[in-house]
């Protein structure tokens, strides 16, 4: 096995002009498979390192001969770019070659050091502060709208790309000791999810969808009566409300990096003050409804993006993920398309097939973070409960409304017959659920209160995220947040000044000195998880407030940001929970890659969305494979395995992702 470093050197526009045959072309503008797929894709070159060996550029056709070669079927390489997903796919799509597995610099340094830029020029600064010597150039900016290049510049885009490489490649000495085995792992499979698109789109569902949807829209905005110009302009719509209606749209803060103190008019379909608009002035209904449709084009851009990336790449569809794209370790969307955001139960989920003879499986692990902030903080009346299978959302609203409550019972007669909200026969998934508000406060408060969430915020919250139907005043919410929730689960309360006491613990440790907390080790400005990543708090200060109290914050990489003892333990609940979902991503891949011979070729990770494992099968294995893949995810890593806590995982399998 060798490390093949490498960077490949291409074309990119950059204020070009309309008539420019480089117009627009280049990475901001393009998603990967569209500029790669595009007709003027085209090489200058690659500079190529073989483990730690001399750097060499090739250009055409030598390329290709040096890459075939390398590349050969059945090698056992790991290839490495600062932005694999770039190069791996270059590789992949252009060149049809593979290596065995992919490591991403610039994803490792977000990995390690969450809150630096992770660009090679910022991270050659941080991995080698005291040595000018190893620095990325800047000649690339004269590259800019070329296509082809003449002797001289042949010769800088050589060293250029050179550099580069021994750049990336020296950064790789620093990071590669210090990032566990099992975080390289999750690396490749999330960059092989991309560069070896597994799923299968379900082009006439999209269609249809595009259709019914362009349609509907030209409906709402007909009866707004409303210009779809005017509807689309948040500053002309303000204005054609004053003009026509004589109302005015409320202006709210809306805060930014440069601006504190910035406003816009609350036109957001989750603003409260838009929604309490909207009530106050229910007669202009459409109006209201054609600007919220007109401003939100996301589910059509998505499928029009989904269908043109699929015809690009041979009818495949990548995944994009962000390895570790947030501070806590979970995974993010790129590339202008994010999966993890796919509604369940939409278009865009169901149109991802599987290839023919297999089926998608996905098992989604239970409520990991309820599970994993119980553990954590020793909370037994909630750890009963799920080691008695049962469900804490219920079990909260119980207690909240002082009678028993089944969120997901469904209305039925006599007869056993489902029951719509009007008292009609129909089928399980249409039937009324009788105890629905119940249940969503019981899964609102259980999915917030245990990070210190306050009344204010749940009355915001339940009003939002019901769209207006369960609507508790504030003195309600105080009952529920103070006396039910924090009377109740009395230890997690006690664990956020445990946190509080674990800041004050990162701001004070002197350099080498380290405090224990449960599964985690505090350090200065930063904690180590039990994997050996670390949550990282940079430039954590301390000031006081009014009332002599210790305000602590750090720097998130934009800005700094506040941190006490509820953001914290959601924190580290976070992570830990992404460290279980991560091992269980582990053991089914192996699994399934050494089982492939039973399962089919195809059988792998294709994709993880939030708390779930999406994974292929042959048709015929699928139940089994469904069941062995939930027995893995009840296992509990060795670090929380001290009796008190239970996994539990569900699941199913469909032709496309279904869920």
């Amino acid at each position: 096995m060798s490390l093949i470093s490498l960077d490949f050197e291409s074309p990119y526009a950059s204020g070009a002009r309309k008539e420019h045959y480089l117009h627009r072309y280049s990475l901001t503008n393009l998603t990967y498979e569209e500029y790669i797929l595009d007709p003027r894709f085209k090489l200058f070159g690659c500079a190529i390192k073989i483990d730690d060996g001399g750097t060499v550029y090739y250009r055409e056709p030598e390329l290709t001969r040096v890459l075939n070669f390398i590349f050969q079927p059945g090698n056992d390489h790991t290839m490495i770019a600062h932005n694999a997903m770039f190069d791996a796919a270059i590789l992949s799509w252009h060149y049809n070659l593979h290596a065995k597995a992919y490591w991403c610099t610039r994803q490792m340094c977000n990995a390690l050091w969450p809150q630096r830029k992770a660009n090679l020029k910022h991270l050659a600064v941080h991995c080698y502060p005291d040595d000018p010597t190893i620095r990325k150039g800047e000649e690339l900016a004269n590259f800019k709208n070329l296509y082809e290049l003449d002797a001289g510049q042949e010769i800088v885009m050589e060293k250029y790309c050179i550099n580069d490489v021994d750049v990336m490649w020296e950064c790789l000495k620093v990071m590669w000791p210090v990032m566990p085995d099992t975080e390289l792992e999750l690396l490749d499979l999330t960059l092989q999810c991309f560069v070896h698109p597994a799923f299968h789109l379900d082009k006439p569902k999209l269609l249809d969808f595009l259709e019914e949807y362009n349609a509907e829209t030209a409906r709402i905005i007909a009866a707004s009566g409303v210009s779809r110009a005017v509807l689309a302009s948040p500053k002309q719509f303000v204005a054609w409300v004053k003009e026509n209606l004589d109302l005015d749209i409320p202006i709210i803060i809306a805060p930014t990096d440069a601006n504190p103190d910035h406003t816009k008019p609350a036109l957001g379909k989750d603003e409260i003050a838009f929604i309490n608009f909207r009530q106050e002035h229910a007669e202009y209904e459409a109006i209201w409804q054609a600007r919220l449709r007109v401003a939100s084009t996301i589910a059509r851009s998505r499928a029009e993006r989904m269908l043109r990336h699929s015809a690009l790449n041979g009818d495949r569809l990548a995944m994009p993920l962000n390895y570790y794209a947030a501070h806590t370790g979970r995974w993010g969307g790129t590339n202008k398309l994010n999966p993890q955001n796919f509604q369940r139960g939409s278009v865009h989920r169901k149109a991802l097939l599987a290839p023919p003879g297999y089926q998608v499986i996905v098992a989604d692990q239970s409520n990991i973070e309820g599970r994993m902030n119980a553990w954590f903080n020793k909370e037994t009346k909630l750890l009963d409960v799920f080691k008695a299978g049962g469900c804490i959302y219920n079990d909260f609203a119980s207690t909240v409304f002082g009678y028993p409550v089944d969120r997901k019972k469904k209305a039925q007669d006599d007869d056993g017959n489902f029951l719509d909200a009007d008292g009609n026969i129909t089928d399980y998934d249409h039937a009324h659920e009788p105890m629905w508000t119940e249940g969503f406060l019981g899964k609102t408060c259980q999915l917030g209160l245990g990070f210190g969430v306050g009344p204010p915020k749940l009355r915001n919250t339940l009003w939002i995220n019901s769209k207006g139907v369960v609507d508790f005043s504030l003195e309600q919410c105080k009952q529920i947040v103070y006396e039910d929730w924090r009377g109740t689960y009395t230890n997690i309360v006690n664990g956020w000044a445990e946190a509080d006491h674990a800041i004050y613990k990162m701001h004070t440790l002197d350099n080498g000195s380290q405090f224990v907390w449960n599964c985690l080790v505090v350090e200065p400005g930063r904690m180590r998880l039990p994997n050996g990543m670390y949550l990282n708090y940079p430039e954590l200060k301390c000031e006081v407030d009014e009332y002599d109290r210790p305000q602590y914050s750090y720097w998130n990489g934009k800005h700094r940001t506040n941190i006490y003892g509820g953001k914290l333990i959601e924190n580290v609940v976070q992570a830990i929970a992404r460290l279980v979902i991560a091992q269980n991503i582990l053991d089914t891949n192996r699994w399934l890659l050494s089982n492939q011979d039973r399962y089919g070729q195809e059988a792998r990770v294709v994709l993880t969305v939030h708390d779930e494992i999406l994974a292929l099968a042959l048709t015929e294995h699928a139940q089994e494979v469904l069941d062995h893949i939930i027995e893995m995810m009840a296992v509990l890593p060795d670090w929380c395995d001290d009796g008190t806590l239970v996994l539990a995982a569900e699941g199913g399998y469909d032709t496309c992702y279904s869920k």
